[in-house]
C-alpha cells in the first residue's frame, strides 16, 4: 500500500517503533509537522477527522473520540483497503483474517507500491466478522446498555500476516482524504505565502490569507462531498454532519464548540478487536502499547501476550497457551501417552505452545519421538521429508500447535499415501476447524482429540448471517467477495459504484465464472461460515464487543441520575481512560458467563475437550466430550467421559503409543544409551528387591528382614537360619557331642575302678579326674552353640567354651609340671617334689583359671552378647542368619588368646620332657596332643572368618570337638589301653621301665 504519513513531531520519540513500522513497511513516509501550520495561521487543527480547536481540546457536544493518545497522522494515499464500516457516535476497529495467503512484499524504493491482495477466503474467518456486525447492531439496539449513544466499526482484513496487519492498522487510527486534502492545500498556500515580499502592506496580505482560505473551505466542500458518495447507506447521514462541521467551523472557529452535532463517524477507534493470530498481534500490540489504545484479542493466545511490559494495552478474551499447554500435558499423560511426536510453525503462537508444552511434558516424565517444524512456504521435499519422519515414527500419538491452513498440504501429502492410525492431539487453533472435516480426511483425522474454547448458540446469530446479501454499495466488498467464492460466480453491477481499485484486483480473474444472480440461498449451502449450531470463536469476538460496551457504559456515567438515564454525551475521555475501564470490567452475560480480566488481561482458562467423530450421515462432528478448568484444584481440572470417545481409525480402545513396552511386574527399565528413557530393555529385579507394577523404573528393595518371593513382585518374611538340632550337620555335632561325653565318662569309670594302680596314681589321680571334668565340660558347652540362639545360650556359650578349655589347659600344664619335676628329681621324695605337692597343684589350677573367669564375668557384664538376625547373606541365600552378636569382638579374641597362651606353655613344657627315660612317658602324649590342639585351633581362624551364617557356628563346634577329642584320646586312651588290655604293665616297675633292664 503506497502511503505518505504526517505525523505529529511530539510523538516520534514516543513511539520509534511506529516511525520504523511506517518507515520500512509503507516505503515512503514523509512526515511534516500540522502543529506549524496552525500555529502560524491560527487555523484550526483537525484530530480524528473532527475540526478542533488547539488550544481547547475535544470540546463537542457527543462523545468525545480520544484526545490525544493516538499519534496525530494523516495520510496521503491512492488507494485504501477495502473496510467493512458503518458510522456511529463511538467507532470500534476491527481485524480478521478474511484471507490466509498474503503476497509477499515486493519493495523496489523506486515507485510508490501498490496495494497487493491477499488470496484464499475464509469462510470461517468471514463469520467472525459478522459476528462483531451482529453484536454491534444488537447493543445498539438495546437501551440498557449505553442508552443514547450508537455504536460504529470500521472492519479490515489482516490477512493473518505481519505485514497486511500493520497495513491494515494504519489504515485503521489515520485520518481520511477529506482532512488530507486540506493538508495538501495547507502546504500549497504556505508555498505562495513564502513569495509575498516584505513589502506588501498587512492589508494585502491579509487579501492572500482570505483568497487562500476561500479556495480551502472550496476544496474542503468538494472533497467531503465526494466522501459521502462514498459511504455506505448507514452514513451517509453521518457524512453529511461530517461536511457540515467542516464547512461551518472553517468559517466561524469562535462559535466551533457551540455549533459541532454529535457525529464521530470519521473519527479514528478507541478501541480495535483483534487479531486472530499471535504473531500478528504481538506487531499491533506493540505497536498500539505506547498509545495505551485497547486491543482485545479473539483468538491470539500465545504465552508471550501476557507481558505487561511490552504489551500494556492488550487483552484478550481467550486463555493464553499457558493453560491449554498445562490441559493438555495433562490430557496426554492421564491417557499413558509418553511417547509423542510435536509439530509446529514457525509463528509465536506455535512455537511458545510447543516449547512450553515440551518442557512440562518432559517434567511429567514423557519423550518426544520427534519434532517438525512447517515452514511457512514449505517446498514439495519439505512435505514429503515430513511425512516420511512422521510415518516411520514408533508414535502413534502427535502433539500439533498450528492452523488448519499451515497444517493442510502436509495432512494433502499423508492422505496421498493412505496413513492412517495416528492419533492427533489438537490445539485449539485447528480443533475445529471444517476445512479439515471433509470425507478424504477422514481416514486419517477421525478420532482427533484436543481443546477448543467452549461453545454457545448465540440467539439471532443465524439469522443474521443468512440475510446477508451482496451489494453495490461501497463498503460491501467483503460481502461480495464472500459470496463469490461461496457459489463460485462473479458478481457483476450495472452502477460503477464499487470501482475501487483495490476490488478490482480481486476480481481480476473471475472473468470465466458465471454471474452472480445474487438471490442465492446460503440456507442450502454447507460451509463452516453457516455453522453455528456452537461457535466458540465468535462467542469470543462476541464478548470482545460487549467488554468494550461494558467498559464505555461506565466510562460515560450511563444511566446515571443526573442524564435521565442516557450516557453522558459531552464528556471527553482518552484511550487511557477506556483502557482502565475495559480491565475493570466484570459482568455476566446471557449465557450466565462471567466476563472479566485478570491482572494480565486474561480470562476465565475454560476449554471443552472436543473429540472428532462420524455421524449417521458420515460426517464428522464435533462431540464434547470433557471439560478442562485451569483456575480449579490441580486434580479437578481436567474432567474427560472416556467411554464417549471415539479414536483414530473408530477404535473403541485407547491407542497405545510407547516407544518400548512397560516393564511387567518382578522387572525393571534399562535405559538405551543415547536415547530417550522412554526407550529401555526390561531386566529381572535382583534377589531381595520386587517391583509390584507395571512400567516401573527401578526395583524397590525389600525391607529388613524380608525377602522377594519367586516372581520378585512381593516381599516375603526371610527363612531364619541357624545351626539347628533337626539339621543334618546339627545331628551329626549332636551324636559327636555325645559319642566324647560318653567316652569321657567310660574314662573316668575306667580310671575310678582302677583308681589305686600305678598308672592312675602316677600323675596324681586327682588332676586327672579334674581333667576328664573339664573334658566333659568341653564336649557338653558345643551343645550351647546348637539351636536357635537366645539371650542366655548367646551368654553361656563362649563363656562356657572359654572356661572349660582354660580348665582342661591348667590340667595339662600342672601334669606336665609335675612330670619334669618328678623325672628330674635326683632321689626320690626330693624338695622339689615336696615343694609342688598337690596343694600348690591345685593353686596353680585355680589361678590359671582365674584370669578367663574374670575376663568372661567382665564381657558378659559390659557388653555381652545377644541374639541378632542378620540379613547380611539375605543377597546371596535369601535367608537370615539368626547369631549371636558381639558388640564388643575384643572380648572373644582375649578368651581365644588366653587358651592358645596356656596351650603354648603346655606345649613347651611337654616338648622339653618328650626324651625323659620312661617307658611311659606321659610328657610325649601332652605334646602329641598339643600338637592337635594347635593344629585345629589354627586352622579354626581362617575357616570361622570365612564361613557364612550357621557354618561359623558349626566351625567352632566342631573346633571344640576336635580338641576335645584329640586331648582324650591322645593323653587317656594309651592308658586305659595298659589298664585294660596289659594289666602286667601297671605296676611301678613297668612305668619306670627297669624290670626290662
Amino acid at each position: 500500500m503506497g502511503s505518505i504519513w504526517t505525523l505529529h513531531s511530539s510523538l516520534v520519540g514516543a513511539s520509534p517503533w511506529l516511525l520504523l513500522g511506517a518507515l520500512f513497511i509503507f516505503l515512503f513516509p514523509v512526515f511534516s509537522d500540522v502543529r506549524k501550520y496552525a500555529k502560524e495561521r491560527k487555523e484550526l487543527r483537525l484530530e480524528r477527522g473532527v475540526v478542533k480547536e488547539e488550544e481547547t481540546g475535544l470540546g463537542i457536544e457527543g462523545v468525545s473520540g480520544v484526545a490525544s493518545s493516538l499519534p496525530q497522522c494523516a495520510k496521503l494515499t491512492d488507494s485504501e483497503p477495502l473496510a467493512l464500516q458503518s458510522g456511529g457516535d463511538v467507532v470500534i476497529g476491527g481485524f480478521f483474517p478474511l484471507h490466509y495467503v498474503a503476497p509477499k512484499p515486493q519493495h523496489s524504493y523506486r515507485s510508490k507500491p501498490q496495494l497487493t491482495p491477499c488470496t484464499s477466503f475464509d469462510h470461517r474467518a468471514f463469520r467472525w466478522m459478522m459476528t462483531m456486525v451482529f453484536a454491534v447492531e444488537e447493543i445498539n439496539r438495546n437501551s440498557s446498555l449505553l442508552p443514547g449513544v450508537k455504536l460504529g466499526y470500521r472492519l479490515l482484513d489482516s490477512c493473518d500476516h505481519i505485514h497486511t496487519s500493520l497495513q491494515a492498522l494504519f489504515s485503521l487510527v489515520t485520518h481520511s482524504t477529506a482532512v488530507m486534502s486540506e493538508v495538501t492545500q495547507m502546504e500549497e498556500t504556505e508555498k505562495r505565502l513564502d513569495m509575498v515580499k516584505d513589502r506588501d502592506t498587512k492589508m494585502e496580505g491579509l487579501k492572500i490569507e482570505n483568497t487562500t482560505k476561500d479556495m480551502m473551505l472550496t476544496t474542503v466542500r468538494k472533497r467531503d462531498a465526494e466522501i459521502s458518495s462514498a459511504l455506505p447507506h448507514s452514513l451517509e447521514r453521518n457524512g453529511n454532519c461530517i461536511k457540515e462541521n467542516v464547512t461551518e467551523e472553517r468559517m466561524d472557529w469562535s462559535t466551533q464548540s457551540e455549533t459541532l452535532p454529535s457525529c464521530l463517524s470519521d473519527s479514528p477507534v478507541p478501541a480495535v478487536i483483534g487479531l486472530a493470530s499471535s504473531s500478528p498481534t504481538r506487531a499491533v500490540a506493540q505497536t498500539l502499547g505506547p498509545f495505551n489504545l485497547p486491543l482485545v484479542s479473539y483468538f491470539a493466545t500465545c504465552t508471550c501476550l501476557t507481558d505487561k511490559r511490552m504489551y500494556p494495552s492488550f487483552l484478550r478474551t481467550v486463555p493464553s497457551d499457558l493453560f491449554q499447554v498445562r490441559g493438555l500435558v495433562q490430557l496426554v499423560t492421564f491417557l499413558g501417552w509418553f511417547w509423542v511426536g510435536t509439530i509446529e510453525t514457525t509463528d509465536d503462537y506455535s512455537h511458545y505452545g510447543i516449547q512450553a508444552f515440551t518442557n512440562q511434558f518432559k517434567q511429567q516424565g514423557g519423550c518426544l519421538a520427534f519434532h517438525l517444524t512447517i515452514p511457512k512456504s514449505p517446498t514439495a521435499a519439505e512435505i514429503q521429508e515430513m511425512a516420511d519422519r512422521l510415518q516411520s515414527s514408533t508414535a502413534q500419538v502427535v502433539v500439533v500447535f498450528a492452523s488448519e491452513v499451515q497444517l493442510l498440504e502436509l495432512l494433502l501429502e499423508l492422505v496421498q499415501r493412505n496413513v492412517t492410525g495416528i492419533q492427533w492431539v489438537a490445539s485449539e487453533s485447528w480443533v475445529a476447524a471444517s476445512v479439515l472435516t471433509s470425507p478424504h480426511f477422514h481416514p486419517l483425522l477421525e478420532g482427533t482429540l484436543g481443546f477448543s474454547f467452549p461453545g454457545v448458540s448465540i440467539p439471532g446469530l443465524k439469522e443474521f448471517l443468512l440475510n446477508v446479501r451482496p451489494s453495490p454499495k461501497p463498503g460491501m466488498e467483503f460481502v461480495n467477495m464472500f459470496w463469490e467464492e461461496l457459489f463460485g460466480c462473479r458478481l457483476e453491477f450495472s452502477s460503477d459504484s464499487q470501482n475501487n481499485s483495490t476490488y478490482s484486483t480481486f476480481k481480476a480473474s473471475d472473468d470465466e465464472k458465471p454471474i452472480c444472480t445474487g438471490s442465492e440461498d446460503l440456507r442450502y449451502t454447507d460451509s463452516s461460515y453457516t455453522d453455528v449450531a456452537q461457535v466458540r470463536i465468535s462467542y469470543n469476538v462476541y464478548k470482545a464487543v460487549y467488554a468494550i460496551a461494558h467498559a464505555l457504559h461506565t466510562l460515560l456515567n450511563c444511566g446515571s441520575a443526573g442524564y435521565e438515564g442516557l450516557c453522558e454525551k459531552h464528556k471527553s475521555f482518552t484511550t487511557s481512560q477506556l483502557l482502565h475501564h475495559l480491565k475493570m470490567v466484570n459482568f455476566t452475560n446471557q449465557f450466565e458467563e462471567k466476563v472479566y480480566f485478570d491482572s494480565n488481561g486474561e480470562p476465565v482458562p475454560l476449554y471443552d475437550i472436543i473429540n472428532w467423530q462420524k455421524d449417521g450421515k458420515g460426517e464428522i462432528r464435533f462431540v464434547k466430550v470433557g471439560s478442562y478448568d485451569g483456575s480449579a484444584p490441580m486434580k479437578q481440572q481436567l474432567q474427560m467421559e472416556q467411554s464417549t470417545i471415539v479414536w483414530t481409525k473408530g477404535q473403541s480402545q485407547v491407542p497405545v503409543s510407547q516407544c518400548s513396552a512397560p516393564c511387567s511386574p518382578g522387572s525393571r527399565q534399562a535405559r538405551y544409551p543415547g536415547k530417550p528413557h522412554c526407550c529401555f530393555d526390561c531386566l529381572p529385579c535382583a534377589e531381595g528387591e520386587i517391583s509390584n507394577q507395571t512400567g516401573s523404573t527401578e526395583c524397590t528393595k525389600c525391607p529388613e528382614y524380608y525377602w522377594s518371593d519367586k516372581d520378585k513382585v512381593k516381599c516375603v518374611a526371610g527363612v531364619e537360619e541357624f545351626l539347628s538340632f533337626y539339621d543334618t550337620m546339627g545331628i551329626i555335632l549332636v551324636a559327636l557331642t555325645l559319642l566324647g561325653v560318653i567316652l569321657t565318662t567310660v574314662i573316668t569309670s575306667v580310671f575310678h575302678r582302677f583308681r589305686s594302680t600305678p598308672i592312675v596314681k602316677a600323675n596324681n589321680s586327682e588332676i586327672s579326674f579334674l581333667l576328664l571334668l573339664s573334658l566333659k565340660l568341653c564336649f557338653l558347652c558345643s551343645l550351647v552353640f546348637i539351636g536357635q540362639p537366645s539371650v542366655w545360650t548367646c551368654r553361656l556359650r563362649q563363656a562356657a567354651f572359654g572356661i572349660s578349655f582354660v580348665l582342661c589347659l591348667s590340667c595339662l600344664l600342672v601334669k606336665t609340671i609335675v612330670v619334669l619335676l618328678a623325672f628330674r628329681a635326683s632321689a626320690p621324695g626330693s624338695r622339689a617334689v615336696k615343694l609342688f605337692g598337690p596343694s600348690q597343684q591345685r593353686t596353680l589350677i585355680l589361678c590359671t583359671t582365674a584370669p578367663q573367669v574374670c575376663v568372661c564375668a567382665g564381657w558378659l557384664s559390659g557388653a555381652s552378647p545377644f541374639p541378632f538376625r542378620n540379613p547380611t547373606y539375605q543377597a546371596s541365600t535369601g535367608k537370615i542368619v539368626v547369631e549371636c552378636k558381639e558388640p564388643w569382638p575384643p572380648g572373644f579374641y582375649l578368651v581365644l588368646g588366653y587358651i592358645g597362651l596356656l596351650a603354648f606353655l603346655c606345649l613347651l613344657l611337654a616338648f622339653l620332657g618328650r626324651k625323659l627315660p620312661d617307658t611311659f612317658n606321659e610328657a610325649k602324649l601332652i605334646t602329641f596332643s598339643m600338637l592337635i590342639f594347635w593344629a585345629v585351633w589354627i586352622s579354626f581362624i581362617p575357616a570361622y572368618v570365612s564361613s557364612p551364617g550357621k557354618f561359623t557356628v558349626a566351625v567352632e563346634v566342631f573346633a571344640i570337638l576336635a580338641s576335645s577329642f584329640g586331648l582324650l584320646l591322645c593323653i587317656f586312651v594309651p592308658k586305659c589301653y595298659i589298664i585294660l588290655l596289659r594289666p602286667e604293665r601297671n605296676i611301678k616297675k613297668g612305668m619306670t621301665g627297669k624290670h626290662l633292664k
